[in-house]
């Protein structure tokens, strides 16, 4: 089979061993609380008697046994209150006689005027105590006397338990808005802090298409609204990738057959540095996470990594031995993966940004030529030359999920991250199979002109474009319709497409 980039339609083979020369194409308590107890307190009433001087007291006799109770007579009526004497001086106390029977009760009389108190004598023994009488009947209960005066409070009890809670009242109305206050008085500018390190270049030149033309070794600089061609930059011999740093505003272009990246300044539309690379560098991407370049050499089977700062060489690194002929590479800014397409050994090596070590080699279909990546989805695809279908390879678990047929001879292939489509030009059916990263299906077939390979996709606008190389001139395709919408002319055999939306 001739070299995917140099064959023409039809008739193929199944590997390449030779270096290309020529030009063909591939969730409420219960309060506690205190009780108070209120003592009620009798009220005594004191009937004055009249009463004669006293006697010296006796001796204290045996106690003797208690009397029946005799009847109680009846109340007499009370007297009017004598007026009280005055208070003799007491006399010496007499022995206490023996007691004796007790009388009935006579009836009460007047109340006498009290008698000066007799002095009080000394206390005599204390009798034995006699037989406790029945007790009486209980009397009528007595008016309940005035409220005597509260107490202090006594100390608080323990804390009873908490009891459950009880339901949620409804939510109050809302009060009126309050009053806005005065705004207070601005305060005193601080000092200006000293000023940051100076950021990358902002992207100046927005909405530009960048066509590689492989035959003119330039590439075409489009104005995305217009059409119209702005520049035409001589690079290297036979351009073959192109990508665009959109963060740096920086364009890179790798010329198979003299093996080199040219790197363009998106400002000035001029070449600012060419920067070596392998033998046969044939495709090119770059990370705008990291600033690093990264081209794939289908001769000498490496990978070269170029500093996007400084436009120098950081390391040349083989990802598998052999002959696997490296023609198509792509990366996740978001993941730091790199995606190469081993033309020849039919698998796709998945290298590890950081520190470009292989993670996984995935087998694919026959030829597999290019690589598109959707950083939304973490979706690979990868066109196979050979097999005519899109491989697509989870990114999170480096298998294939399934592969998609497509055109005969499938080319570039351009990921619109906005609306999930995925666009694969047909060389050999002159044609543009329309993907839909959601079911996995061809949704459209677009006609366009002949030998279709590069595609390049603005996911702001929603254009595509699509080189064809065999009338040196793109095809615009809206993709809302899915129709061609202009044809725009290029340099000599246009093969791949760069976009700096």
């Amino acid at each position: 089979m001739s070299h995917p980039i140099h064959r023409h339609k039809r008739g193929m083979k199944n590997k390449i061993v030779q270096k290309p020369l020529s030009n063909r194409k591939k969730r409420t308590p219960k309060k506690g609380f205190f009780c108070r107890k209120i003592v009620a307190r009798k009220q005594i009433i004191h009937v004055t008697i009249p009463q004669g001087a006293l006697g010296a007291v006796g001796a204290v006799g045996a106690a003797g046994s208690v009397g029946s109770a005799g009847t109680v007579g009846a109340a007499g009526a009370v007297g009017p209150a004598g007026t009280v004497g005055e208070a003799g001086s007491v006399g010496t106390a007499g022995t206490v006689g023996p007691a004796g029977a007790v009388g009935a009760a006579g009836s009460v009389g007047f109340a006498g005027m009290v008698g000066a108190a007799g002095a009080v004598g000394t206390a005599g023994a204390v009798g034995a105590a006699g037989e406790v009488g029945a007790a009486g009947a209980v009397g009528v209960a007595g008016a309940v006397g005035a409220a005597g005066v509260v107490g202090p409070t006594g100390p608080a009890g323990p804390a009873g338990t908490v009891g459950p809670a009880g339901a949620v009242g409804a939510t109050g109305a809302v009060g009126a808005t309050g009053a806005v206050g005065a705004t207070g008085a601005v305060g005193a500018t601080g000092d200006v802090g000293p000023q940051g390190p100076q950021g990358p270049a902002g992207s100046l030149s927005v909405n530009r298409i960048y066509v590689a033309n492989f035959n003119s070794n330039d590439v075409s600089v489009i104005d995305g609204i217009t059409n119209a061609l702005i520049a035409t930059i001589p690079v290297g011999v036979n351009p073959a990738g192109i990508d665009v740093n959109s963060l740096t505003n920086r364009i890179y272009v790798a010329n198979v057959n003299s093996s080199e990246v040219s790197v363009i300044d998106g400002l000035t539309n001029t070449v600012i540095a060419t920067v070596p690379a392998g033998d046969g560098s044939g495709d090119v991407t770059a990370n705008p996470a990291t600033n690093a370049i990264y081209t794939v050499n289908f001769n000498s089977n490496d990978v070269t990594e170029i500093e996007g700062l400084t436009n120098t060489v950081v390391t040349t690194f083989t990802p598998v031995g052999g002959n696997p002929f490296p023609t198509g590479i792509a990366v996740n800014p978001l993941t730091n993966r790199i995606y190469i397409a081993n033309f020849n050994s039919d698998i796709v090596t998945v290298v590890d940004g950081a520190n470009n070590t292989v993670i996984a080699n995935i087998p694919v279909g026959v030829n597999p030529f290019r690589v598109g990546v959707d950083p939304a989805t973490n979706l690979i695809y990868v066109s196979n030359f050979t097999s005519n279908f899109v491989s697509v390879i989870n990114g999170a678990t480096n298998v294939v999920v399934t592969n998609v047929p497509v055109g005969i001879t499938p080319g570039e292939v351009g990921v619109n991250a906005s609306t999930n489509a995925i666009y694969v030009p047909n060389r050999d059916t002159d044609d543009v199979s329309v993907i839909s990263g959601l079911t996995n299906t061809v949704i459209a077939t677009i006609p366009v002109g002949n030998n279709p390979n590069g595609v390049g996709v603005n996911p702001i606008t929603n254009r595509i474009y699509v080189t064809n190389q065999d009338d040196n001139n793109m095809s615009v395709i809206d993709g809302v319709t899915q129709t061609v919408i202009a044809t725009i002319p290029t340099g000599a055999r246009p093969f791949a497409v760069g976009i700096n939306p």
